[in-house]
Parts: structure tokens; C-alpha cells; sequence
């Protein structure tokens, strides 16, 4: 009898470990299957994401998880541009806007892709053109103007066709220079998107935004506007607040900078506009009430830009209640 039990006890053992091996996950992704991008994913469900970079030497650091994964290739596209293939991208990009695929090609051509957008932003003392709100449009042949900070040390001024800026169309020195605007005249090229990069006399070539050649530019809207910072922050004093550097704020010197906002809801609603320091402010604090201009606007003359280069170098707008929406110059 006890060998009966015995053997009884050892059959359910077994059956165990056969069960136990049975659970054991295994691999179901076949090159029949439609890739999916699991990583990065935005939870608005919109597939779209932004990278904002501090500096030409803050690199685009991300990687990337799809399904099925042994079949899967990925490529980063920055406008439609091929910078990087496989999982992980850790590069860095010349300054400027730029919009983003991140592709995944299985091995039977099937694709999916996330959409977005990086910006790079330059240093304090780089020289820098932001292309206006609207759109830099310039004819070929003719004159043209840009607008930014240092301008003044550029010795040439770069038309590429890459965003790396090697593949040079061709270049001209400036026709005058100050440390807000530069003249040159532009070659004349095909039309089409191009990259414009600025050279001081050291050698050493700076990123800036976009251009559009064409023989047809649109006229600039009469109160155009050029974005500085976009978005949405809930004032909430020192835990939320809009932060802009003295170097996005250097084309705005001498001009309107406006402040766009909702009210939501709340106890009370204030605003400041103050320095990096918390120190002296480019507008005093004051109550938000029905009758307060939308945009607010305030000129950011030499006192203003005074305060933000000696206070830390950038000026923020605090407050309470309001929800920034967009800071614009004109």
C-alpha cells in the first residue's frame, strides 16, 4: 500500500512540472505582423512629440521600443531628412526647428510612424536669426534681412541644403551688420527649403532657422507677430512659470512683446514679469481682472533687457491663475 502512495505522489509531481513547462511564455511575433511603435508614446493618444533642446550641444536622447521587434527597423527622420537608424538616437543638431518622424519598417515593408518636433535653442552668445512667425521668405538674386542676436559677428552668412549644413549652395558676407540685424544679398538660386548657418571669423558655423526661396514671396501680414514661446502654463508662482532666455528675447529688443493668456477658474489672478533672480521686474506685479488687455503687452526697451542680461539672464512671468498661452514680439 505505501508503494501504491508513493507512486501516486510521484505521477502528480511529475504532472506538475509538466503543467509548469507548459506555461512557459514563448515568442508569437512573426514578419507577417503590423509593426507598433510601444515607446515613446504620448497618452493624448495624438502620437505627436516635442523635444526641446537647451543648446547645440544637448543631444536628442531617446530610444524607441516596437513590435515585432526582430523584424522591426527604425529610422528618425528631422524634416525628412534620414539622421539616425536602430532603437536609440543620442545626436546632436545645429540650432533651428525641425519636424520629426520616427519610423518603423518591418522586413515585409509594412510602416508605422510618430510625428513631432525638435527644437533646438542657441546660446546666450551665439550669433542667431529666428525666422518670423509667419515664415522667412526670400527671393533669390535679391536682398535680404534677418533678424536675432550677435549678428554682428557674422563674417558669412551659409545657404545648405541639409540640415547639417554640408551641402552648401552658397554663401555671401554680410552687406552691414549690427548686433540685431544683418543684410546680405542672396545668390541667385533655385527656390525651394533651405538651411541658413552663420560663420563668424574664427571659423566656427551656427545654426539658425529655415528659408523658403521663392520668385513669388507672400507680403508680411501688417501686425505680424513672431512667437517666442508656446504653450500652456498654469501660473502658480515659483511652480510654474515661463521662462525666456535673454537669447530668445534678443530679437524682440526695442519691440511690443505680447503676453496671450486665458482665466480659468481661481482664487485670484496675478501677474509679474521679473527676472531670473526674482529681482527687479520688467512690469510690476498687478491684478488680472476682466478688463485687462488680451494680449497683455509691454515694450522691452534698455531697462528691460538691462534687468535680464545682469539678473541670471532670463525673465520669467509669474503670477497666479492665469494660463499662458503664447508670448509673441511685433
Amino acid at each position: 500500500m505505501k508503494t501504491k502512495f508513493l507512486y501516486i505522489a510521484a505521477l502528480a509531481l511529475l504532472v506538475s512540472f509538466t503543467a509548469c513547462e507548459n506555461e512557459t511564455p514563448f515568442d508569437t511575433q512573426t514578419e507577417n505582423d503590423d509593426p507598433i511603435i510601444l515607446k515613446p508614446y504620448n497618452e493624448s493618444g495624438t502620437g505627436s512629440f516635442t523635444y526641446d533642446l537647451a543648446t547645440p550641444d544637448t543631444p536628442l536622447l531617446d530610444s524607441a521600443t516596437v513590435t515585432p521587434s526582430a523584424y522591426t527597423t527604425v529610422n528618425w527622420y528631422l524634416d525628412g531628412q534620414l539622421v539616425e537608424t536602430g532603437l536609440k538616437i543620442n545626436k546632436c543638431f545645429q540650432v533651428g526647428k525641425y519636424a520629426l518622424i520616427i519610423e518603423a519598417v518591418t522586413t515585409k515593408g509594412k510602416r508605422t510612424e510618430r510625428t513631432g518636433s525638435v527644437t533646438v535653442h542657441p546660446y546666450a552668445t551665439d550669433p542667431y536669426a529666428a525666422a518670423p512667425s509667419w515664415g522667412r521668405y526670400l527671393e533669390p538674386g535679391k536682398a535680404a534681412t534677418l533678424e536675432g542676436q550677435n549678428l554682428d559677428q557674422v563674417t558669412e552668412v551659409i545657404v545648405a541644403s541639409d540640415i547639417f549644413g554640408q551641402n552648401v549652395v552658397c554663401s555671401a558676407a554680410p552687406t552691414s551688420a549690427t548686433a540685431n540685424k544683418l543684410d546680405f544679398v542672396l545668390a541667385d538660386i533655385a527656390e525651394g527649403n533651405y538651411y541658413l548657418r552663420l560663420k563668424n571669423a574664427e571659423g566656427k558655423v551656427f545654426g539658425s532657422d529655415a528659408m523658403v526661396v521663392t520668385n513669388d514671396p507672400p507680403e508680411p501680414p501688417v501686425s505680424a507677430e513672431t512667437t517666442i514661446w508656446e504653450g500652456r502654463c498654469e501660473l502658480n508662482w515659483g511652480d510654474s512659470n515661463v521662462r525666456l532666455t535673454e537669447a530668445e528675447l534678443a530679437p524682440a529688443a526695442g519691440k511690443t512683446i505680447c503676453v496671450y493668456y486665458e482665466r480659468p477658474e481661481a482664487e485670484y489672478y496675478n501677474l509679474r514679469i521679473t527676472s531670473e533672480w526674482w529681482g527687479s521686474n520688467l512690469v510690476d506685479q498687478f491684478d488680472v481682472t476682466a478688463d485687462t488687455p488680451n494680449p497683455f503687452t509691454f515694450e522691452y526697451d534698455d531697462r528691460c533687457q538691462g534687468i535680464v542680461s545682469g539678473e541670471g539672464g532670463a525673465a520669467l512671468i509669474v503670477g497666479f491663475g492665469e494660463t499662458i498661452t503664447k508670448v509673441t514680439y511685433k
